[in-house]
């Protein structure tokens, strides 16, 4: 099961279990729960796909940060309070390319040959 968490702060958290109900509590309680929502308590399961796998937890992590922002979203592989410079440069490439951004400055007006 991929879940998606909004926490306060504006933050969200991605996370993967076999165990829901468990995995939901441990985050809700701060007992064996991510750093990420131990730090941004939780306030509500914003999404559920029952038949989820790693692949669609990072994914949806991704697609998140993409839409608020990499420090306000963690999850998957991405699970650090705060990124390295080198971290936060292969995350943005990543996000980059999946929306046809040039890979060098992130600009959607044109590619990395032209920048």
């Amino acid at each position: 099961v991929v879940y998606t968490l909004k926490l306060r702060g504006g933050k969200y958290y991605v996370g993967f279990t076999t165990n829901l109900p468990k995995r939901l509590e441990q985050h809700y309680t701060g007992t064996d729960g991510a750093m990420w929502t131990k730090h941004y308590p939780m306030e509500r399961v914003v999404n559920i796909e029952y038949n989820g796998n790693k692949f669609k937890e990072a994914t949806a992590t991704l697609m998140l940060m993409a839409s608020h922002g990499l420090n306000n979203v963690r999850g998957g592989s991405y699970i650090t309070a705060r990124f390295t410079p080198e971290e936060r440069r292969a995350i943005e490439k990543q996000l980059w390319g999946a929306t046809d951004a040039c890979l060098n400055c992130g600009d959607p007006t044109h590619f990395a040959a032209d920048c």
